[in-house]
């Protein structure tokens, strides 16, 4: 098996996040939305602050001499919206049926987003490494642009992308709980550090009555 040769196809394949996308001409000004959806996006980006896990890639091959329908795809990602601004880390390992491994892929970066009024989001990079056709890392150029439709239900986003590719990520949601060297829960009146400070001793407070 000739695995550099299968590089190509998973780069191209498994993130789906490439800036396939035609970018927005300079000359092309944004239209101004209107009051009421500058609420709505008020309300979308303010949905989609925090951390997400991604639990699900959906891909399309635009090679038809490769079938998605003979390879299972392996991920782990996960993504972190603050403010206007997401940063991601995806790692993907693809399997052919007849191949085995065909490469590992792996996207990580910061991008800034702008939410229009027909509920499409447009990020831009910037800063970002990916795995290339050779299977090497290499850095995205700054500005690269892709464009999404959003979708938030609950605690799930999901992002579909005009050429097909879909990532589909849900809320990670705060967890206090902990265990102790022995696997033992922690409750949160045992844990150390919600203990009230010991008060000082008289012999031991700063200075004396004399001095």
């Amino acid at each position: 098996m000739q695995r550099a040769s299968f590089f190509a196809v998973p780069t191209l394949l498994l993130l789906g996040l490439s800036p396939a996308q035609e970018p927005r001409r300079e000359s092309e000004p944004k239209p101004v939305p209107t009051k009421r959806a500058q609420i709505e996006i008020k309300k979308l980006v303010r949905a989609m602050q925090g951390a997400w896990r991604l639990v699900n890639i959906e891909l399309v091959a635009h090679d038809a001499n490769f079938q998605l329908d003979n390879v299972s795809l392996d991920h782990s990602g996960f993504a972190l919206v603050h403010g206007h601004y997401m940063s991601i880390e995806f790692h993907f390992r693809l399997f052919g049926q007849q191949q085995g491994d065909l490469g590992r892929s792996f996207v990580t970066g910061i991008h800034r987003f702008e939410v229009e009024e027909d509920g499409r989001l447009e990020t831009s990079c910037v800063i970002g490494t990916r795995t290339n056709e050779n299977g090497k890392p290499a850095f995205e150029p700054p500005d690269s642009k892709r464009v999404y439709t959003i979708t938030m239900e609950g605690e799930q986003m999901t992002l579909l992308r005009d050429d097909g590719h879909t990532l589909v990520f849900e809320r990670l949601l705060d967890d206090r709980s902990r265990i102790d060297f022995w696997g033992t829960q922690v409750e949160e009146k045992d844990d150390f550090y919600d203990d009230p400070l010991p008060e000082k001793k008289d012999d031991e407070k700063d200075g004396d009555e004399d001095g």
